[in-house]
């Protein structure tokens, strides 16, 4: 049987008043645990896959840590650069990472954008029964080594993003430049309307609230955000 991957965890409480004891000094002893150059080839190149923010939204990952990772990543013999997939026009998204202080300058690597100015420099590949197919920037999907940097939020739809969200809705470009946005980001948003069901927990909804249909808010079994197919209330089939 395979063993369980490791987990390492580094507390944010500060006790002492010594670089060792801050949130970067931890970083540091935690990436040394990675052991990067068992597992990287000299030489190799390797996305440092985070997220830029958003205009007015500043609470990303900074260059005080991604420095860091890539100066761990440098120490092992690989070459890192810092890369994330275009939301906005391309040059305007490179301005709003250097107003979060990334640049070059920052984390000590070249700040690129994974599928290009547009948006558009992606590659199709398989994505399962619900999505079918998406569009992956073409240096997520090149590169031969990855190390994922997230930040935690909370989300509309899922309640809850991190780590999985970074990688697999963050890597994938907002449209295809011929098969358009039905395998982008905003299908991925979209497409599993009708298919994708949960229960709301107890507590969640109000539970007072009658839908047209008449069952409680409470009742209602389908993912947040997303209203049920025709003819289907939450799930079940109407009378």
């Amino acid at each position: 049987m395979k063993s369980a991957e490791k987990v390492y965890f580094a507390s944010a409480r500060v006790l002492k008043w010594r670089h060792e004891e801050s949130l970067p000094g931890r970083l540091e002893r935690l990436l040394k645990k990675m052991d990067f150059q068992k597992r990287l080839e000299p030489g190799e190149w390797v996305a440092v896959k985070t997220h830029f923010g958003s205009p007015g939204a500043h609470r990303v990952i900074g260059p005080a840590f991604l420095s860091r990772v890539v100066a761990a990543l440098k120490a092992a013999g690989a070459k890192p650069f810092v890369t994330d997939t275009v939301r906005i026009n391309g040059l305007d998204y490179l301005e709003v990472a250097n107003q979060n202080g990334i640049n070059h300058l920052s984390v000590g690597a070249p700040v690129v954008l994974a599928d290009g100015l547009y948006g558009r420099d992606n590659i199709i590949v398989p994505a399962g029964e619900i999505l079918g197919e998406v569009a992956v920037s073409t240096l997520i999907h090149d590169a031969p080594a990855m190390v994922v940097v997230s930040h935690i939020k909370g989300h509309i739809n899922a309640g809850y993003a991190g780590a999985i969200k970074n990688l697999a809705m963050g890597g994938v470009s907002a449209s295809h430049r011929v098969r358009g946005w039905k395998c982008g980001r905003g299908a991925m948003h979209s497409l599993g309307e009708g298919k994708l069901f949960w229960d709301r927990g107890p507590g969640q909804g109000h539970p007072g609230l009658r839908r047209p249909c008449g069952h409680r808010e409470g009742q209602h079994r389908y993912a947040a955000g997303l209203r049920p197919p025709a003819g289907v209330c939450g799930g079940f089939k109407r009378g």
